[in-house]
């Protein structure tokens, strides 16, 4: 999935010690993709907390100091549950970031350009005659 929106925020790489004792590093990059109603005029507030995690943590350290501008995010939704020690069922769903695309932050190289090609010339047709002067050279 694809969205656009304004890079809000690029928060800190956090350590996160899961229920077995193991250890991963998360972090999240949260994206304004508000809209404006076309009838009303007011801003439909849509502010949106992308997580990656593992070793991609650190691919978005170059989008520190960045907030406020364009961004196309790529991702995917995943959700779980679990039961609380209360016997009630909880759900949770996640946004995972797959990537994130700055559109004036790396400039496009430019297309090339194929090379001009000679106009076809006329391919002289042997078999027929020719009309002349009548010499034979």
């Amino acid at each position: 999935m694809e969205i656009k929106g304004t890079l809000k925020k690029v928060c800190p790489v956090e350590n996160i010690q899961g229920k077995t004792g193991n250890t991963f590093q998360k972090r999240v990059i949260v994206v304004d993709c508000s809209s404006v109603d076309d009838v009303t005029g007011e801003i439909r507030e849509n502010i949106l907390a992308f997580e990656t995690s593992g070793r991609f943590v650190n691919d978005y350290d170059r989008y520190v100091g960045m907030e406020g501008k364009e961004v196309t995010v790529r991702f995917g939704i995943s959700g779980r549950s679990w039961t609380n020690s209360d016997g009630t069922e909880k759900y949770m769903t996640t946004l995972r970031l797959i990537g994130l695309v700055m559109p004036d932050a790396i400039p496009a190289a430019p297309s090339p350009q194929p090379a001009p090609q000679p106009a076809p010339q006329p391919k002289p047709d042997f078999n027929q005659t020719q009309q002349g002067d009548g010499l034979p050279f």
